[in-house]
């Protein structure tokens, strides 16, 4: 595990295996992350689950993203409607 200086993490954040935060990182409190960087600047949302991710500023790079709402972008005001409607297009999605 590697811990840039100017990292914030949550209470109750678990980390580990395999992690590293970049500087000015945000861990929500309750996530739990393992086998995966979160890079400079990047927020993680409270209680999010992360595994085998690259978790960006405005992007996620993972194998297989699990439930879109509890890690969410740092996008604009619209994002949950264009994921709502996603959804409704593809329902694996």
């Amino acid at each position: 595990m590697r811990i840039d200086p100017q990292v914030s993490i949550g209470a109750n954040a678990k980390l580990g295996p395999n992690v590293y935060l970049e500087s000015g990182a945000h861990i929500g409190q309750g996530a739990v992350i393992w086998d995966s960087v979160i890079l400079s600047n990047a927020s993680v949302a409270d209680d999010a689950l992360i595994h085998d991710q690259i978790v960006g500023r405005r992007l996620r790079i993972s194998e297989e993203v699990g439930d879109d709402a509890r890690t969410l972008p740092s996008g604009g005001p619209d994002w949950q409607g264009r994921l709502d409607a996603r959804r409704k297009d593809d329902p694996k999605a």
